[in-house]
């Protein structure tokens, strides 16, 4: 990716220098007005410094505003003692940071207009806009000098930076600021070497001089009027722990997989073993083509049909169901059955236009203590429902009727009955 630096030096906006760096490599360098770098060819993306004299950086106590109450007038009238401009002719940026700390840029308003604009048909290539000091070397807690030929400034904190510009070599200003600075190392930018014997004979300080600034890391876009940031700092130890914490999820996942795996090897050979299993044991009752939902319900009618052809029936067979019903519906006499039919272990009972359903209610609360349903329909609707179904009638030789289809055609209602089981009550 091919990067387009531009250096702005001043606030009329000429003379700016611009850098055409592709990776590591210089293309081209020179000195001109913004829009003449922008007409250059071949960059994918913009990269603008400004001079260290064109910001103003001031840090503020804003935490019990909230964003919406924030105006340029609130901001300029936090900082206007500190102003060398009037007010009316500043331009306030603001950085919050997510711990609660704040700082505000102040700018020229006619410069920054003016800047913006001359980016406004390029923002999409804009990378970011920020005070050159931001590309000197930071570490927490410690202070960096930068007294070259090309700026000269101090910065003391992350955001903080203040001019040195009085001209002395080693400025009185800087003087000041070191009586007050109480780490034993310093980052020092100089380039002569006077500077740096001061600082370690005088003032004790280790000096870690750099000679490389750190181009392409954004701090503080200042193209955003408003800016956030996640303020959170990582150090070796929660480099460490969070590395330590990330090999433990792996392996912890990486055991999760092998047992998942082992448990689905063992569930397919389980079905396997079961299927075969079933399928051995159903040999010669029915024909077992796999698990089916109706599987149960084949194998229920298949047996219930060899029981009733030796005469037995279960507690949810036709005589208990039978016996039941006649027990707790003492109305029903014989000349009003005209018919039953058993299958599925339910059990309806046909009975002619002589049956009065008006108690019905009551029957079925009384039946269901018994744990058995009962409804009642009409026999119209239950003959419509039943036809066509297949269902096989398994009552045996009892419910073979040699009038079943004279006495059925009296039927006017059907009293169906079966057992509650435990799923059903649930």
């Amino acid at each position: 990716m091919t990067v387009l630096r531009i250096q702005v030096n001043n606030e009329l906006l000429i003379d700016n220098d611009w850098f055409l760096i592709h990776g590591t490599d210089d293309l081209g360098s020179g000195q001109a007005l913004i829009k003449d770098a922008l007409a250059l060819d071949g960059y994918d993306s913009i990269e603008v410094y400004l001079a260290p004299f064109l910001a103003t950086v001031f840090k503020v106590d804003i935490s019990h505003i909230s964003d919406r109450k924030i105006t340029d007038e609130l901001l300029l009238g936090l900082v206007e003692d500190n102003l060398v401009e009037e007010v009316e002719n500043c331009k306030p940026l603001l950085m919050r940071l997510s711990d609660g700390g704040a700082f505000v840029a102040v700018l020229n308003s006619a410069f920054y207009q003016n800047l913006i604009q001359l980016f406004s048909e390029h923002i999409k290539l804009v990378k970011f806009i920020q005070p050159s000091p931001y590309l000197s070397a930071f570490e927490d807690g410690k202070w960096t000098i930068c007294l070259t030929d090309e700026a000269k400034y101090i910065r003391t904190s992350q955001f903080e930076y203040y001019l040195l510009d009085d001209g002395d070599l080693f400025p009185d200003m800087l003087r000041m600021m070191l009586d007050s600075y109480t780490e034993d190392s310093i980052i020092v930018y100089a380039n002569n070497q006077e500077i740096i014997n001061e600082l370690e004979n005088k003032y004790k300080l280790l000096c870690k001089v750099e000679t490389e600034f750190q181009y392409g890391n954004l701090l503080w876009n200042f193209y955003n009027e408003k800016s956030k940031r996640f303020n959170y700092k990582f150090t070796q130890e929660n480099k460490s722990s969070l590395i330590k914490v990330g090999k433990t999820l792996g392996l912890i996942c990486g055991l999760y997989v092998i047992f998942w795996v082992v448990g689905l090897g063992y569930l397919v050979i389980d079905k396997y073993r079961l299927q075969s299993q079933v399928s051995k044991s159903l040999t010669g009752l029915i024909k077992f083509d796999g698990y089916q939902t109706n599987l149960l319900g084949k194998v229920n009618d298949q047996l219930g049909g060899l029981a009733h052809s030796k005469g037995y029936y279960s507690s949810r067979d036709f005589v208990f169901l039978m016996n039941a019903f006649l027990q707790n519906m003492p109305e029903v006499n014989q000349t009003m059955i005209v018919g039953v039919k058993f299958s599925n272990n339910t059990l309806h009972v046909l009975l002619n236009s002589q049956f009065q359903n008006s108690n019905m209610d009551n029957y079925i609360e009384l039946i269901r203590t018994k744990r058995i349903d009962m409804e009642v329909t009409d026999y119209a609707s239950f003959q419509s429902a039943s036809q066509g179904d297949g269902k096989s009638n398994n009552g045996g030789g009892l419910l073979d009727d040699s009038d079943k289809d004279q006495n059925v055609k009296n039927a006017q209602w059907v009293v169906s009955l079966h057992e509650i089981n435990t799923v059903e009550q649930n």
